[in-house]
This record gives structure tokens, sequence and C-alpha cells, in this order.
């Protein structure tokens, strides 16, 4: 009991002992050191962020096809901003509270065998992503397959790429399982309209109406094309159906647009001439 009570006696001496003026003093000039170190590297930040948007974005005459890679650059760059200024901030902020970085990083060494084992995925996935950019496989914007997954490219990252699918699904891919990428975005894109037809339609006919309304096409939709169309002719589909096929190519992304208003185009205008479409198959028709 009498040491319990000689304990609580030289606690008691050693907390009136303090020189409390000189401790607050002290904590609060390291307080203000430290918000005004995170406030500095905030503003540095900034200003990086604004000399790579000045530089990649609003620099006057980029031409318009580059829009996608400088997109792509500027997020690169940001990205690896965000990686430098949280590395700084919590280096300085150990460094204002007084902890010894060093000494920490020296007995963090054995730690540092076991994190850089678990860390080779992520310096996979750096090298992955730099051969990505340097070989141009794909950009910010770019519509892209990889692993089975369809969409447009949102983001690229130092560890992932980000992608929209046309369902509006975000999806993280780490930048090392990106093994085959299909590009759909780097060059002209076929178009291909497939009319369903009987096998006693006037091909005669058809032929005549659909180059007529080739030639009227609206100024805007023969610019959007990059060849001209061609009419292939009658075919036969996997499953039997007989169909007219129309072809072109066009600029990448604007295909399935031109696709779908050609398709409307020719099928009014066959309509109008009285040309019966079918609704179904020839193979559900003959059911």
């Amino acid at each position: 009991m009498s040491q319990f009570l000689q304990h609580i006696h030289e606690t008691i001496q050693a907390y009136f002992s303090l020189n409390w003026p000189s401790l607050f003093v002290k904590l609060s000039l390291k307080v203000i050191g430290a918000l005004v170190f995170i406030l500095i590297c905030f503003i540095l930040r900034y200003l990086a962020r604004l000399l790579v948007r000045k530089t990649f974005i609003e620099f006057p005459g980029r031409p318009i096809e580059q829009t996608n890679r400088i997109t792509t650059i500027v997020h690169l760059l940001n990205n690896i901003i965000q990686y430098v200024f949280y590395f700084f901030l919590l280096y300085g902020l150990l460094s204002i509270l007084g902890l010894p970085v060093s000494s920490l990083l020296a007995g963090a060494s054995i730690a540092g065998i076991a994190i850089g084992l678990g860390a080779q995925g992520f310096l996979t996935d750096v090298v992955n992503g730099f051969f990505i950019l340097l070989e141009h496989q794909y950009d910010v914007g770019d519509e892209v397959v990889i692993s089975s997954i369809n969409g447009i490219v949102s983001s690229i990252g130092l560890r992932s790429t980000q992608i929209q699918d046309f369902d509006g699904v975000t999806h993280y891919i780490p930048n090392r399982q990106i093994l085959i990428v299909s590009n759909k975005s780097q060059h002209e894109m076929r178009i291909t309209i497939d009319i369903p037809i009987y096998p006693d339609s006037p091909i005669d006919r058809i032929r005549s109406i659909i180059k007529k309304s080739n030639q009227e096409l609206p100024l805007e939709i023969r610019q959007a094309l990059t060849q001209p169309l061609k009419q292939i002719g009658v075919l036969f589909t996997n499953d039997s159906a007989l169909i007219y096929r129309i072809t072109s190519f066009s600029r990448a992304g604007d295909q399935y647009t031109l696709q779908s208003f050609l398709l409307e185009r020719y099928m009014k205008a066959l309509s109008q001439e009285g040309i019966a479409l079918p609704k179904l198959t020839l193979g559900d028709r003959l059911k």
C-alpha cells in the first residue's frame, strides 16, 4: 500500500515539476510548423497540376487527333504528382514532429523485405503501365477490349487501368494482367448494314433504291464516311436468312451512329417504294 502511495506521490511531483509554458510553446510551434508545411505541400501540388494543365491542355495549336493522347499524359502526370505529394507530406510531418525518420526506415528494413516481396506485383504494374504508354497501346477515351471487358478507357494510372463498359460499370484492371489489348479507336472501323429480304425480293430494284438513297445522303454523313458505300449484294446469314449487305468505313467511334442511321434510311426508302421486308428471319418464316 505504501509503495502505491509513494508512486502516486512521485507522479504528482513529476507532473507539477514540468515546465508547462515551455511545453505549450514547443507543441504550438510544432503544430504551426506542421500546418504551414501542409499548406505549402498543397500549394505546390496545385501549382504542379496547373503547370501540367497549362502545358498539355490549354497550350494553343494542339491537333484535334492528339486529344486522347494528351488526356492520357495528363492523367498519368497527375497520378505521379499525387504519389510524390503524399510521400513528401508524410516524410515532412514525421520530421517536424521530431520522429527519427532515418531510424524508422533503418529499423523497418526487415519488414521492408517482406513488404518488398508483396510489392513485386506493384512494380510489375508500374513497368507494364510504362510500356503501355510507350507503345501507345491505348489512350483515355479509346474503345478497347481487355480480358473480355469491352468499354471506354476512363483512366490510366501507374498501377491500373480503368475501363467503363457500356452498362456504366467501371472495371479496375491491374496493368500486370493486361496481356492482350484490342483497340477499336486507332484506325477506321467497318460499317455493315444488313437488310433482311425475301427469296423473291426484286434485287435490281433494291440495288437501285439504295444507290439513289446514297446519292442523296446529307453532307455531314458523307463527310463522316472515310470510304464510299459499297453494295455487297445478297448473302446468307448463319441462320440461313437472306440479307442484302452494304458496307463502308468511318472514323473510330462513329460507326454505331452511322450504321443505325443508314439502316433506318434504307429500310424507310425501300418501304416507301413498296418493297416488302420480312419482320422475321427466313428460318422463322419456314417453320
